[in-house]
């Protein structure tokens, strides 16, 4: 039977696992997941990348075999809680060029299932199947094209994960090596390879 505290307790988001679906996480889960983005900054790259490549039209970026093999190892709602948390930012970020036109929480349940599909081989979850859908318009040059790239704040959480700004001598070196966690894949480089 549950308690009343049970009953008014609800997910933290629309993206939660089935594990926090059925038990709300605690505080403490939370920020473990928090930590863990910090600690893993190629998970945040990850989202940012999938929710990013939605906007723009592109396919989605994968994880090489042995960071998928080494993300498959977190205790399932570890792994869960910390994809949910860097997808919904990701979503956030980038809302307000795309809420009229798409549902926000409905784009992050999208990404968020298609990475951990990725991470445990559910071939039933096919994450590659709409991802043009989400497709939405911008013209180049403009801030709200930056603002699909790289999300409102700044620095971007793709900036931060990198450990450079966009506008950094250094930054397509940066970004060529953060890539290097990633199946091959051209679109990054040709949409942020820098000075934008």
């Amino acid at each position: 039977m549950r308690t009343m505290a049970q009953s008014l307790v609800r997910s933290r988001s629309a993206t939660c696992g089935t594990a926090c679906r059925s038990s709300p996480c605690t505080l403490r889960r939370i920020r473990y997941a928090e930590r863990q983005l910090e600690a893993e900054p190629v998970l945040v790259s990850w989202a940012e990348l999938s929710v990013m490549c939605h906007l723009i039209g592109e396919p989605m970026p994968f994880l090489t075999a042995g960071m998928l093999d080494a993300l498959a190892r977190f205790e399932s709602q570890h792994r869960e809680c910390t994809l949910s948390h860097a997808v919904d930012r990701a979503v956030e970020e980038r809302s307000l060029t795309f809420a009229r036109q798409l549902g926000p929480a409905d784009l992050a349940v999208h990404v968020n299932t298609a990475l951990n599909a990725a991470v445990t081989g559910d071939d039933a979850a096919d994450h590659s199947c709409d991802w043009r859908r989400w497709r939405i318009d911008v013209g180049a040059g403009t801030s709200e094209r930056r603002l699909v790239l790289l999300g409102a704040n700044r620095p971007s959480r793709l900036e931060t994960a990198i450990g450079c700004s966009i506008d950094d001598p250094a930054w397509s070196i940066r970004l060529a090596e953060h890539l290097q966690d990633f199946a091959p894949s051209h679109w990054p480089i040709r949409y942020l390879g820098g000075g934008r």
